[in-house]
């Protein structure tokens, strides 16, 4: 076995059989898992078809295959069954044990070359996604991660509690959340990347310098002085509002900082009693998500829609309105998503209930199923 390879010890195995076997000699390989007939027959031709996207063992299977295709001989795999197989198994495991290794055969590591006339490279179009694209565009060119984004994985680590041991999948797939909207993921996913044009993102623009800097209060500009610092009509209204519904569930309220932004799909409620809350912590996931993304557009706004009229901001009650529209929008999406006609795709109505009682005007004098 090959301790350093990431490929199956089956696989290793076979690409030496197949090499020290002339082409023309029939070949059969026996193995006591069924390892190396799954991987080779059943899910070696979807890898080939994705391009061998994100398969580790890519390199190994790719060189066994390419082996195995310039056979002109029959080649069988299979499991061992019959008594004289596992005899002569057993016959091989005495003859090389741990206990006598001067019995080992030396070799070399397998050779991985493989002959360009039976390689078959690139994705069929017809399985190619998106996303599979995406990554396979990422491996080929071997691409760094970002500065910005190793930072920001590392913050939201630091705030895991010990012995919970969180991967970067976790982290970006809570991005992703299902409570979350589409254009939120989207900017959050940006926003841990670094991706966000503003700031600092202009000091590398020759002639755009002065883009680095908040066009109403001259700081300079971040993702945290926009939604958190500018002194701009939005912000500090929206989290008044956003602090005085929470309150109203009878839970804290501390001051927001970055890191809460990014690690939003991670973020859990409980009771006095350790107990999970699904129906709080559903809320702040939607309260503080529209928060966000309502003082992200508001500034777009300003600087974007409304560049050409100096220190032009918002008005106080349009900012109020424009977040009561959205929260009461994503009320009415949860009422609407709780019909029977939805099937298994409807929301739990208690779990609507426990979202949103509490924060609802007037909510004593609704029916008892709103």
């Amino acid at each position: 076995p090959d301790t350093h390879s990431p490929a199956p010890g089956e696989i290793v195995a076979a690409i030496y059989a197949v090499a020290h076997t002339p082409i023309d000699a029939p070949l059969r390989i026996l193995s006591t898992n069924d390892v190396l007939t799954s991987t080779m027959i059943t899910k070696t031709p979807i890898w080939e078809d994705n391009g061998w996207i994100n398969v580790s063992p890519a390199t190994h299977i790719r060189a066994l295959l390419n082996r195995l295709r310039q056979r002109c001989a029959p080649t069988s795999l299979g499991k061992i069954i019959k008594p004289d197989d596992w005899k002569t198994l057993e016959k091989a495991r005495q003859t090389f044990s741990p206990n006598q290794p001067q019995l080992w055969p030396t070799a070399p590591p397998p050779s991985l070359i493989r002959d360009k006339r039976f390689d078959v490279t690139g994705a069929k179009l017809l399985t190619l996604t998106q996303a599979s694209a995406y990554k396979g565009i990422i491996s080929w060119k071997c691409t760094p991660p970002r500065q910005k984004a190793t930072a920001n994985l590392g913050a939201i680590h630091e705030l895991t509690p010990p012995g919970n041991c969180m991967t970067n999948k976790t982290i970006w797939m809570s991005a992703r959340h299902k409570d979350f909207s589409r254009s939120f993921a989207i900017f959050l996913w940006k926003c841990v990347h670094g991706a966000l044009k503003c700031g600092s993102y202009w000091l590398n623009i020759p002639g755009f310098e002065d883009r680095a800097r908040c066009s109403f209060c001259g700081q300079t500009e971040s993702v945290e002085h926009i939604l958190f610092e500018c002194p701009a009509t939005g912000q500090r209204e929206i989290w008044q509002i956003i602090a005085a519904l929470w309150r109203k569930k009878g839970l804290p309220w501390s001051t927001l900082t970055m890191i809460d932004i990014l690690a939003l799909g991670l973020k859990e409620w409980t009771n006095e009693k350790s107990k999970f809350r699904p129906g709080a912590t559903r809320l702040w996931k939607i309260m503080i998500s529209e928060a966000a993304h309502l003082v992200w557009k508001l500034r777009c706004d300003r600087v974007i829609g409304h560049q050409d009229e100096r220190d032009w901001e918002h008005s106080a009650i349009y900012v109020r309105c424009k977040l009561a529209y959205i929260l009461n929008s994503r009320l009415s999406i949860d009422v609407e998503a709780t019909r029977k006609r939805y099937g298994d795709r409807a929301l739990s109505r208690d779990l609507v209930l426990a979202t949103w009682n509490a924060v609802i005007y007037d909510e004593l004098a609704l029916p008892e199923d709103w």
